[in-house]
């Protein structure tokens, strides 16, 4: 099904976006505990559904994005949602585990699951799709200046709002979430071949 075109993951179940027990679509995520970084939080996620991470590979150990989830009716408290990028790799089947169901995705497709957020992701899936110099460009470049005009003012709005970890101080939770990505399958184009028979007698 689309396999020339890039496929993403969703689970249906319980999340952490709907903590009334309300099943719904999302990514494998799991909340931040005592994990030595975020990004091995979001292993965690990932394998909590596939088993073992052996056929996975994540990209960069920074979170590719973020959201804020604010307080509404069927979410009591805010929420911070840390995005990190993995793709498949050398398998085409999965054992899914520890959710409803699943489904395989286009972008397109993903965006009419999320219709509140479709402008965020079109923009991340944007991001998420070009190559991994020009992330760090488009991420770091724009911080790497700031760093220097604060420098520059010897003001620092960061350290006190950020904990030991560096992650906000505050009881905001913090989730972990994984883009589950499948590459397109190059399916060659053979051409006709015209085969000469030699008749015989």
């Amino acid at each position: 099904r689309a396999l020339d075109r890039r496929l993403y993951l969703l689970l249906y179940g319980n999340s952490n976006a709907a903590p009334t027990g309300k099943p719904v679509w999302y990514f494998p995520e799991k909340v931040y505990d005592s994990e030595e970084t975020l990004r091995k939080c979001a292993e965690s996620a990932l394998a909590f559904v596939l088993g073992d991470l052996s056929h996975t590979y994540f990209v960069g150990n920074a979170p590719m994005g973020h959201m804020v989830i604010q307080q509404m009716e069927n979410v009591p408290e805010p929420f911070k949602r840390f995005f990190f990028k993995s793709q498949v790799i050398d398998t085409n089947k999965f054992d899914i585990q520890k959710c409803e169901g699943f489904v395989w995705v286009t972008k397109d497709e993903l965006l009419e699951y999320f219709p509140e957020q479709a402008e965020f992701f079109k923009k991340f899936l944007m991001l998420a799709t070009i190559d991994a110099w020009s992330c760090f460009i488009l991420l770091h470049i724009p911080l790497i200046s700031a760093a220097i005009m604060l420098a520059w003012s010897n003001i620092s709005l960061v350290r006190p709002f950020m904990g030991a970890r560096g992650f906000s101080s505050t009881s905001e939770e913090i989730v972990a979430s994984v883009l589950f990505e499948r590459l397109p399958v190059v399916i060659p184009k053979l051409d006709p071949v015209v085969y000469a028979f030699q008749e015989f007698s």
